[in-house]
C-alpha cells in the first residue's frame, strides 16, 4: 500500500498557513489629467459665451472664437492644474492626520 503524500492528503484540504499581516498606507490623489481637461473645457465654454455675447468685430466670429478658445482654454487648464495641486495637498494632509490618529 502506498503512503499518502504530504502534498495531497486524502482528506479535506488543509488551509494554507496564515501570513504575517503587513500595514500599508493607501494614499488618495487627484487625477491631474481630469482637472486639466476640465479647466480647458470650462475655458473654451467661457470663450464661446464671450464671443457670441459681443457684436461681431472686424475679424468675425470664427477668428475671435479661435483666439479666445486657445487663450482661455490654456488659462483654464492652468487654473485646473493649480486646483489639482491644491486638492492633492489637502488630501495628503488629511491622510497624514488620519495615520497619526491611528498610530
Amino acid at each position: 500500500m502506498s503512503e499518502p503524500s504530504s502534498q495531497h492528503p486524502d482528506g479535506p484540504e488543509a488551509p494554507p498557513p496564515p501570513r504575517a499581516l503587513r500595514r500599508v498606507r493607501v494614499t488618495r490623489s487627484p487625477r491631474y489629467g481630469v482637472f486639466l481637461l476640465g479647466g480647458a473645457v470650462l475655458g473654451a465654454l467661457v470663450a464661446v459665451v464671450l464671443t457670441f455675447s459681443q457684436p461681431e468685430s472686424e475679424y468675425g466670429y470664427s477668428a475671435t472664437l479661435g483666439y479666445l478658445v486657445v487663450a482661455l482654454g490654456a488659462f483654464g487648464a492652468l487654473v485646473g492644474g493649480l486646483a489639482a495641486v491644491v486638492a492633492g495637498a489637502v488630501l495628503d494632509r488629511q491622510d497624514r492626520r488620519r495615520s497619526q490618529r491611528r498610530d
